[in-house]
């Protein structure tokens, strides 16, 4: 808000620079029936930025329309595009209005935004879904239902296929009844057809809803159950085309006068975490703050406290570090009997190797009213909070960011002597070659171990598909895998020698290997086109794709580091060394090349 008298209001996204500074990257400032009153924004893991706007058609709030205006920012890209309106002006609302802005890895941005149709005092209208991929538009919105009545969520996995999850007004009279409903959204834009989750006769009635979905499209979902109480429920997803599983209840009329989930999220390997309110059971101002956990394919296991008794939530979510969860919420420790308690934010993380999660920290000084907005967790182990603060006369918002919060060191355990090493791009994954005959991954977050590729002879080379979501490896047993995270092996290369170095093309379309047969291979994951033979006058130690795919090097015991074509097998350059050559690398820009060499020497090309 830029004034009071009169009514001027302004919305803006800023980028943090050095130093601490942040600079406005962009605005929109309220005019004559336009009142920018609401922005909700996410960026990916690129840079991609993407925020939707809400405006009112007026000062008046009880009777003013709303409308939602939409701008994105493509990965590296200093401006913002123009705003695009996705809804117009729609009936009046006196009830803040649903929107959700998500990006998926490969930059692809969907936003979710409501449009009232009903009297001021109705609480439903229809539901509206957009997407922008890189180089493209925002997409012609496309009506998910007319009947959403409250929260929304969105979520996206890697590709940019959504999962939208809504309360439904399934019965209006004699009563207003409600159900949790949910649809998927490929990338492509096509729509499922409705699938209600919760009950839709009787006096059945669902209201709250808290939604997540990881990289691979497991999902967990929790939604608050009325009956006699109201009581927190969850459930869960394997895929983003898998059946969700039916409601788990954390809680019964006997364990709980009142529960509620607050927040889920799902890991990198499917777990699935949920943070609950609780209330009760015997004494009603008993509440506590506490989390719950379902393994990938398992059962919700039983909810454990988190916070002190007599804690007050007023809000919280969930942050993932890997395969740990790290919740932060904020309330009152104390309250009831006209006490209004200590405001508190506090962190807890449940680390996926403990049975249950550890004692909360305070984040800051205790005393001051906060509300939560935005919680991320970054790879090092850091937490990004954004809150907004009560003290003092005015509301204001801060970004807060906890260095190293909740630190963790860990030694990876292999058998044998390591031979190499290798993080996935996202660094939630690191993945070792052992002379034990095996690859192994791990959780970098708690260095728990994922799952081995098994190999006959020693394994002297491992690395990651750009998505993460699979590693190739390479053995003196003349063999190169590729193997999913799922322990699927969907491509085996054969040499007629120990195979010396493998890699994978920045677009995954390719992986190349060197051997000690004389040879480097260039082989298409799931296509039918044979592998591609290089022949070489000695052993291959090192391939190194170029940036965009087109080009191999190699680098040979012959003396030589040789240049291919990677979609006819041609060689275009060689480059002769004094000694045989080890190690070559590509600048990140493709026209250069550096290679190692064992005459002592660093070259150039």
């Amino acid at each position: 808000m830029l004034s009071l008298t009169p009514l001027k209001t302004r919305v803006a996204i800023a980028d943090s620079k050095s130093a601490g500074t942040w600079v406005d990257g962009f605005e929109l400032v309220s005019g004559p029936g336009d009142v920018p009153a609401a922005i909700t924004l996410a960026v990916g893991v690129d840079g991609t930025g993407a925020a939707c706007i809400t405006s009112l058609s007026s000062t008046d709030v009880a009777n003013a329309q709303w409308r939602h205006r939409v701008v994105y920012r493509p990965a590296g890209a200093a401006q913002w595009e123009q705003p695009v309106e996705i809804v117009g002006f729609s009936g009046a609302s006196r009830s803040v209005r649903v929107t959700d802005v998500a990006v998926a890895p490969n930059g692809v941005a969907v936003v979710l935004a409501d449009r009232y149709d009903a009297p001021p005092d109705a609480r439903i209208g229809s539901l509206f879904v957009s997407s922008h991929s890189p180089g493209g538009s925002w997409t012609t919105p496309q009506q998910v239902t007319s009947s959403v009545s409250g929260a929304a969520e969105l979520g996206l996995d890697a590709a940019g296929n959504a999962t939208i999850a809504w309360v439904h007004r399934w019965q209006t009279v004699p009563s207003m009844l409600h159900s949790i409903r949910v649809v998927t959204r490929t990338a492509a834009g096509a729509i499922s057809p409705q699938t209600a989750l919760t009950k839709e006769s009787g006096s059945a009635n669902s209201l709250s809803l808290c939604l997540a979905v990881n990289a691979s499209g497991a999902a967990a979902l929790g939604t608050q159950v009325i009956s006699q109480a109201s009581q927190a429920n969850v459930t869960t997803r394997p895929s983003q085309t898998g059946s969700w599983g039916p409601f788990a209840p954390l809680f019964t009329d006997a364990t709980a006068a009142s529960s509620a989930p607050r927040s889920v999220a799902v890991s990198p390997g499917g777990t699935s975490y949920a943070l609950y309110w609780r209330q009760g059971p015997f004494v009603v101002t008993n509440d506590v703050i506490g989390m719950s956990r379902c393994a990938a394919g398992g059962a919700w296991v039983s909810p454990t406290n988190l916070s002190v008794p007599n804690m007050q939530m007023s809000n919280g979510l969930i942050a993932m570090y890997g395969e740990d969860a790290i919740a932060v919420y904020t309330g009152a420790i104390g309250f009831g009997g006209g006490n209004p308690g200590i405001e508190i934010l506090q962190a807890g993380r449940w680390r996926s190797s403990a049975p249950g999660p550890e004692a909360p920290v305070d984040l800051v000084p205790q005393g001051t009213r906060r509300l939560l907005t935005q919680v991320i967790g970054d790879n090092a182990g850091s937490v990004v909070v954004t809150e907004t603060v009560f003290g003092g006369t005015t509301p204001r918002t801060f970004v807060l960011t906890f260095d190293r919060v909740l630190p963790i060191r860990f030694r990876l355990v292999d058998a044998g002597p390591a031979n190499a090493v290798v993080f996935s791009r996202d660094g939630f994954t690191v993945a070792t070659a052992g002379s034990d005959n095996t690859a192994r991954l791990f959780h970098t977050s708690n260095g728990q171990q994922r799952f081995t590729v098994t190999h006959t002879a020693p394994v002297n080379a491992v690395a990651f598909s750009p998505n993460g979501l699979a590693v190739a490896t390479a053995s003196d047993d003349k063999t190169a895998r590729l193997t999913t995270i799922g322990g699927t092996e969907t491509l085996r290369l054969t040499h007629d020698d120990r195979v010396t170095t493998v890699t994978m093309s920045a677009d995954g379309l390719r992986l190349a290997t060197g051997s000690a047969d004389g040879t480097a291979r260039i082989a298409e994951p799931g296509s039918t086109n044979p592998p591609r033979t290089l022949d070489h006058d000695g052993a291959v130690h090192a391939v190194a794709f170029s940036p965009d795919g087109t080009r191999l090097a190699t680098a040979c015991n012959d003396g030589t580091a040789r240049l291919f074509n990677t979609q006819t097998g041609a060689q275009l350059l060689t480059f002769p060394h004094d000694g045989p050559v080890h190690a070559l690398a590509f600048t990140p820009d493709g026209t250069r090349l550096a290679t190692a060499c064992h005459d002592g020497t660093a070259r150039l090309f």
